[in-house]
C-alpha cells in the first residue's frame, strides 16, 4: 500500500496528509451482478458478492491495482477503485477532476464541500462552507 496526495500541491503544506491509498490486489467479479471487488476488502470467511449477497463463485479473478480515499492508519472513505493495470494509471485516475483550476473538495467532511479562498494577515484561508473547516 502507498499513500499519494490527491492534488501534488498539497504536499508542501505542513499540515496536509496523503489522502490516496494504492494498492495491488486481486480482483473478483461476481458472476450473478457483474460487480468487481478486490479480494482483501471482503470479510474473512464470507465468500459472498459484497453487492447482491450472492455466494456463487467468482466468473473471473485478476490482478490489479486499486485506490481508494483515506487518511494513512485509518480506515478508507470510499469504495475501492479499480483494477487498473498500473499504480500510475490508478493514481490518475483518482486525481481526475480534482485539478486544481475551480474549486476543491472538502478534506474533512468529505462532502460536495467546497473551499472558500479569503486572506487573514496576509496568509491564504480555505474555509469549508458546508462544515466549516478551515485549513
Amino acid at each position: 500500500m502507498s499513500y499519494h496526495y490527491s492534488n501534488p500541491a498539497r504536499e508542501s503544506e505542513p499540515t496536509a496528509l496523503p489522502n490516496v491509498d494504492i494498492w495491488r490486489d486481486d480482483g473478483r467479479e461476481c458472476a450473478d451482478c457483474g460487480s468487481t471487488v478486490p479480494v482483501s476488502s471482503m470479510e474473512p470467511g464470507i465468500d459472498a458478492c459484497p453487492d447482491c449477497g450472492s455466494t456463487a463463485r467468482p466468473s473471473a479473478t485478476f490482478p490489479g491495482y486499486w485506490h481508494a480515499f483515506g487518511f494513512p492508519g485509518c480506515l478508507h472513505d470510499s469504495e475501492p477503485v479499480g483494477p487498473f493495470d498500473t499504480e500510475a494509471e490508478a493514481l490518475a485516475d483518482a486525481r481526475a477532476g480534482l485539478e486544481d483550476d475551480g474549486p476543491e473538495l472538502c478534506y474533512f467532511c468529505q462532502g460536495d464541500s467546497f473551499w472558500d479562498a479569503g486572506t487573514v494577515a496576509g496568509v491564504q484561508r480555505y474555509e469549508c462552507t458546508e462544515c466549516g473547516y478551515v485549513r
